[in-house]
């Protein structure tokens, strides 16, 4: 079985891009129903949505969302008050 990078790049390349595959779309199932923090294993970094003015924060550490969290509350929406 020969793998080297030509034969696998073109592997890829005629499976359309529409196509999901089983690990993609297990991600994307599994984090439709959560709330607060949400990594994207595809992004490699933290996403959430305010909920009270629904603006999207990303953050690429967890330690990073929960700064740009605070920061976002404090200074920008004002947590809904």
């Amino acid at each position: 079985m020969i793998t080297d990078w030509y034969t696998i790049y073109m592997a890829r390349s005629m499976v359309p891009d529409d196509v999901l595959y089983p690990f993609e779309e297990f991600v994307i199932n599994k984090n439709k129903t959560l709330k607060g923090f949400i990594y994207d294993y595809f992004a490699k970094e933290w996403y959430y949505q305010c909920p009270s003015c629904f603006a999207d924060i990303y953050g690429p550490s967890k330690k990073g969302i929960r700064k740009n969290t605070k920061y976002h509350y404090k200074e920008i929406c004002g947590g809904g008050w």
